[in-house]
């Protein structure tokens, strides 16, 4: 068998490049889907860097299957194993296909939430104490894109022609974005901002895009500035400051004694001008 490599980089398995599983107890399918949306591309650029063999006049990948397998269990983490185990998966099983590991972790976490529930966390959205303007607004842009009434649906709607369905999808994209705008401004936890935002006439959703990002890059320069001037504060020796109010005590000390001197010149010649004048 004659096997030569063609398009092929140093073949080194590395896990660092793959993201890591990291699931959102209050959006368990959309955080899934992101992670399987990362994955894949990485594991897509892994594949094509690793290159490929030739294998009887077929190219072969080089990162194979069980590669995939090993860079999947490695960023589903603990969590992720803990599930698989459940679902009935054996690691040390010399047939586990890379589909099997998928397909068990799909039947797990990418059980879509029903319309009610997503439509409930997107009307009901409140700004997180750990979230900052600019989090908090694609956290509800998110949730408002998850909702498929926004979408044109061929088969129920029965549009055939390209321009009524493009003129439907830019329809609700409209809906959507009023309802966003809102659903946002409600819940946000600044109660000035929130009144001056309700105060706008004009207010539309790339509006309140670029005020709600202008105030989060203000919040994370001011509060640089603020761990800067705190640091140059920190390095101050504390024996120059007890040197400055050492200093400013033996000021006021000379001062006082050149004070008293002055009082008892004056008190002198006070008494010998009586003394002259008997």
């Amino acid at each position: 068998m004659a096997t030569t490599t063609s398009n092929a980089s140093p073949l080194g398995l590395s896990f660092t490049s793959f993201p890591k599983l990291e699931i959102n107890p209050r959006d368990v399918h959309g955080s899934w889907k992101s992670f399987l949306s990362k994955f894949s591309l990485a594991l897509k650029y892994q594949v094509i860097a690793a290159g490929t063999k030739k294998v009887e006049d077929a190219d072969v990948a080089l990162f194979t299957d069980d590669m995939k397998v090993l860079a999947l269990l490695n960023s589903v983490g603990d969590e992720g194993l803990r599930v698989l185990e459940s679902q009935g998966i054996q690691f040390d099983a010399a047939d586990l296909q890379y589909g099997d590991v998928i397909d068990a972790l799909k039947n797990h976490y990418g059980r879509e939430e029903s319309l009610n529930i997503r439509v409930h966390k997107f009307v009901h959205a409140q700004q997180l104490s750990s979230e900052d303007s600019r989090d908090y607004l694609r956290r509800v842009e998110h949730l408002s894109r998850s909702i498929s009434v926004f979408k044109c649906d061929d088969h129920e709607l029965n549009i055939t022609d390209g321009d009524q369905k493009k003129a439907a999808n830019q329809l609700g994209d409209k809906i959507r974005e009023v309802l966003a705008l809102t659903a946002v401004v409600n819940g946000l936890r600044d109660t000035k901002l929130r009144r001056e935002l309700m105060a706008k006439e004009n207010l539309t959703w790339n509006l309140l895009c670029k005020i709600l990002t202008a105030r989060g890059s203000a919040e994370d320069s001011s509060a640089k500035l603020d761990r800067t001037i705190s640091q140059k504060d920190s390095l101050i020796p504390p024996e120059n400051i007890k040197q400055e109010v050492a200093s400013s005590r033996f000021g006021n000390s000379n001062l006082r004694s050149h004070r008293d001197s002055r009082d008892q010149v004056r008190g002198r010649s006070n008494n010998q001008d009586r003394e002259f004048r008997k």
